[in-house]
């Protein structure tokens, strides 16, 4: 198990997820291409990278996070230089790809993949269409020996979404999407190439605003979820007893009521604030040190870095300021007691352009930060409920 908490995990340190990927490889095996959404923290990239690392017999699978891609040609370059990093594939780029990238091909097997991909952005900038194109015919004529090849590309929603604020580059974006359909729909790749998408903002909120959700209505959506109760208690028990620090039953249960939401991450920040606050004291761990520490050190100005990240996704979410306006007020409200706010209520408050407030809240709901439950509509994350009261509507109390 990983001893710190954050970064992304494969192998043994991938805990309690193999049901997830077991379902995720019976989808991509009967054929699906995959879209996988998560909030952030929950686990999306360490499956994803553990999908890439132990692929099942008879799957290739290269892993491209393009996040911090700003247009198509960026993504495109990304996804092949993981490709070109694959033995099966470097022969390949050397004897089939000279007229694709010119001199690049001769010396994949001796750059880097950051070299090879600032190469290939270079190569792709003026035509990235033509040169797309170019790599799906490549894929069409290309001979994998009866394997299958998985593209994974992480956080793709991320530049599609910034790229919706300038007309030319929205339809840049609308651009690449029908080719990246094209290439799923491609009857020479079927059952040959599969993709997986995967945001930490949601695709299909994406898409919808774009009012193109036509461009991946042929994919298998996939949620992944947070950990059950059992597993995060599980963990906890695992965690206590190799860092020697005992969490009796109670205490486990404290804390995973008060997060409400067993994120990975949390969980495991949770267990590592409380073995810093009670390091000199220990038998001391009570329900008042558990709840003083999700207070002042994860709910509170300390936690800040690990939750700034929902403050960001909101504001790409919302494109006209009456929407970020009314989800601002049914996040308040929302927040101000554990359980929420009656569903009624919230149309009730805003009889004027229900519409709107519809579209606002199925939006939240969708994003994870809000859920419906028994009527009420309520924060997800119990610590993302107490950190939004403090640090952004700023009740202190």
């Amino acid at each position: 198990m990983e001893s710190v908490a954050g970064a992304p995990v494969v192998g043994d340190d991938l805990f309690g997820r193999e049901q997830e990927l077991a379902h995720i490889w019976q989808m991509l095996e009967r054929g699906a291409h995959v879209l996988m959404t998560a909030p952030r923290r929950v686990g999306k990239t360490s499956l994803m990278r553990e999908l890439e690392r132990d692929p099942r017999d008879g799957w290739i699978v290269a892993y491209a996070d393009v996040e911090a891609c700003t247009e198509p040609g960026g993504v495109i370059a990304e996804i092949l230089g993981e490709i070109a990093e694959k033995e099966e594939f470097k022969k390949r780029y050397r004897d089939e790809m000279s007229d694709l990238f010119g001199k690049i091909s001769e010396r994949v097997s001796s750059i880097s993949v950051a070299t090879l991909k600032a190469e290939i952005r270079s190569a792709v900038k003026s035509n990235w269409k033509r040169e797309a194109e170019k790599f799906r015919n490549l894929l069409r004529s290309s001979t994998l020996n009866d394997r299958k090849l998985l593209i994974i590309i992480d956080e793709l929603p991320i530049p599609i979404n910034n790229m919706l604020k300038n007309e030319e580059q929205r339809r840049e974006a609308e651009i690449f999407l029908s080719w990246l359909r094209k290439l799923r729909q491609d009857q020479k790749l079927r059952n040959k190439v599969h993709t997986l998408v995967g945001g930490s903002i949601g695709m299909e909120g994406v898409m919808r605003r774009m009012g193109k959700s036509s461009l991946i209505n042929d994919m298998k959506t996939y949620h992944l979820p947070s950990w059950s109760k059992e597993t995060a208690a599980k963990f906890l028990r695992k965690l206590s007893e190799r860092e020697q620090f005992q969490l009796g039953e109670s205490s486990i249960e404290e804390m995973l009521a008060l997060l409400q939401d067993p994120i990975p991450y949390h969980v495991h920040l949770f267990f590592e604030k409380l073995q810093t606050e009670l390091a000199d004291k220990s038998g001391l761990i009570s329900a008042e040190s558990i709840k003083r520490c999700f207070d002042e050190q994860l709910a509170g100005f300390q936690g800040t870095a690990h939750l700034e990240h929902y403050k960001e996704k909101f504001e790409s979410i919302f494109e006209t300021q009456e929407e970020k306006s009314m989800a601002r007020e049914i996040l308040k409200a929302a927040c101000m007691q554990q359980n929420g706010i009656k569903n009624s209520d919230i149309n009730t408050a805003n009889s004027e352009g229900k519409k709107t407030i519809q579209l606002v809240l199925n939006e939240l709901i969708a994003e994870k930060f809000l859920a419906i439950e028994n009527g009420n509509v309520r924060f997800c994350s119990n610590l993302l409920r107490c950190w939004w009261r403090k640090q952004v509507v700023g009740v202190r109390t």
